[in-house]
C-alpha cells in the first residue's frame, strides 16, 4: 500500500467520522435514541469492513498498517465517546407536556387502620382565662341552744351537749343521736368526777374518763407523780417518781423514775420534803405523881425539865399560780399552764422550759 492509498484512505476516515457525528447529533436534537443508536451501529460496520479492506492490503507495508488501524481503533473510541454521551443526553430530555385531566375513578375501599403514631410533641400553655365575678358573701345562721319541744330547717345551728351542730335537713331529732345533724364542733359534754388510779409497768396513773358531745368516750391516762407513802428507805427498791421514803429521820421524795440504790441525800434522785427538827430544851420539873406502892426505900431523883418544841421541818410547799417574778425553792409547788410543777432547783425558771428545773406532777386531760 503506498502514500497515495494512504492518503485516500485516511480522507475517507476523516469524511466517514464528520459524517458520523452529524447524524448523532441530529438524532440526540430529535430526540430519536432509535436514530442515534442505528447511527452508531452503522458507523461500527463501516469501521470493521475499512479495517478488513486495511488488512487485506497490508501484506505489503506492514508498518502503514499498523499506523491506519492505530488511526482506525481511536476513530472507533471516538465513537464510542459519542455514543454514550448521546445515550446520557437521552436520558436527561424533558418530558412531554401533561395530558388533559382524566374522569374521576370510582372510590376504592377502605383499608385497614395504620398503626398508631409516636405521640407528638406537647403544646404550649394556653393563656390564663379572665378572673370570674365575686360571689355574694356568705350568711352564717345564728347559733341557738338545742330544744327538745322544737323543730329545726335544713342549714339551722344549735348548740348541745358542749358541741355545735348544723341540721343536714329538717330535724326534731337530737344532735348527737340523729343522722340529720352534723357536728361542727366536738366538744366535752362530761368529764368524770373521780379519776381512777392504776400501775403499770411499775409507774402509777391517773384515768380520766371523758363523754364527748358526740357520745363517744374516750380514756386519758396521765402520768401520776403525787406524793406516795413508801415508808422507810429500802435499798434494794426501786423508787418512782412521787414515792415519799423516810432517812435518817428526815422525808424524801424521788425526783424522777427508777431511782435505785442510791440512798437520799447522796445524789440527785431524791428532794428534801422534811427535815428533822433539833433536840428541844430540857423541859420543867413536874409535879408530884400519885403515890406508887410502898417499895424499897431509895433516893429519890431529881424531874428533868420540860422540852421546849423544836422548828417545824422543811416540805414540799404549794405556791399557787406560777408568779414569773418570783424566785422559787426546791420542793415548792406552782400551777402553769393546766398542770401542777414541782421545783427541782433554787431560783427562777419557767416551769417546762428547761429540763430538770421543773417536773410536773399532774396535768389537766384534753379531748382528742
Amino acid at each position: 500500500m503506498n502514500q497515495a492509498e494512504l492518503e485516500v484512505i485516511g480522507e475517507a476516515l476523516g469524511e466517514l467520522r464528520a459524517d458520523l457525528t452529524r447524524r448523532i447529533a441530529a438524532a440526540i436534537e430529535q430526540g430519536d435514541a432509535s436514530a442515534a443508536r442505528h447511527a452508531a451501529q452503522a458507523a461500527q460496520a463501516t469501521l470493521a469492513d475499512v479495517e478488513l479492506q486495511v488488512r487485506s492490503r497490508a501484506e505489503a507495508a506492514y508498518m502503514q498498517a499498523e499506523a491506519m488501524r492505530a488511526q482506525v481503533a481511536e476513530l472507533a473510541e471516538q465513537v464510542r465517546l459519542v455514543l454514550s454521551r448521546a445515550e446520557e443526553r437521552l436520558l436527561t430530555l424533558r418530558d412531554g407536556r401533561d395530558g388533559e385531566r382524566g374522569q374521576q375513578g370510582a372510590a376504592g375501599s377502605s383499608g385497614e387502620p395504620g398503626p398508631r403514631g409516636e405521640t407528638g410533641i406537647a403544646g404550649r400553655d394556653g393563656r390564663d382565662g379572665r378572673d370570674g365575678i365575686d360571689g355574694r358573701d356568705g350568711e352564717f345562721p345564728p347559733t341557738q341552744e338545742w330544744r327538745a319541744d322544737q323543730a329545726y330547717p335544713q342549714l339551722a345551728v344549735v348548740t348541745h351537749r358542749g358541741g355545735c351542730w348544723q341540721a343536714r335537713a329538717s330535724t326534731q331529732g337530737v344532735p348527737g343521736t340523729a343522722a340529720a345533724w352534723l357536728p361542727l364542733v366536738i366538744g366535752l359534754a362530761k368529764i368524770q368526777s373521780e379519776a381512777r388510779s392504776l400501775v403499770a409497768e411499775g409507774k402509777r396513773y391517773q384515768a380520766v374518763e371523758i363523754e364527748l358531745s358526740t357520745g363517744d368516750r374516750i380514756t386519758i391516762r396521765v402520768r401520776d407523780r403525787s406524793p406516795n407513802p413508801t415508808g422507810k428507805y429500802l435499798e434494794e427498791r426501786r423508787y418512782q417518781c412521787g414515792d415519799l421514803a423516810t432517812w435518817n429521820g428526815c422525808a424524801w421524795i424521788a425526783a424522777h423514775d427508777d431511782v435505785h440504790g442510791v440512798e437520799p441525800g447522796t445524789g440527785d434522785g431524791w428532794i428534801l420534803l422534811a427535815q428533822r427538827g433539833e433536840r428541844g430544851k430540857r423541859g420543867e420539873r413536874g409535879e408530884t405523881g400519885a403515890p406508887g406502892r410502898e417499895g424499897r426505900q431509895g433516893e429519890r431523883g431529881e424531874a428533868g425539865e420540860r422540852g421546849s418544841a423544836g422548828p417545824a421541818g422543811v416540805l414540799g410547799l404549794w405556791r399557787g399560780r406560777y408568779d414569773s417574778a418570783r424566785h422559787y425553792s426546791s420542793g415548792e409547788v406552782v400551777n402553769h399552764n393546766h398542770a401542777l410543777w414541782l421545783a427541782l432547783h433554787d431560783g427562777p425558771g419557767v416551769p417546762g422550759a428547761r429540763p430538770g428545773e421543773w417536773d410536773v406532777l399532774l396535768t389537766a386531760p384534753t379531748a382528742r
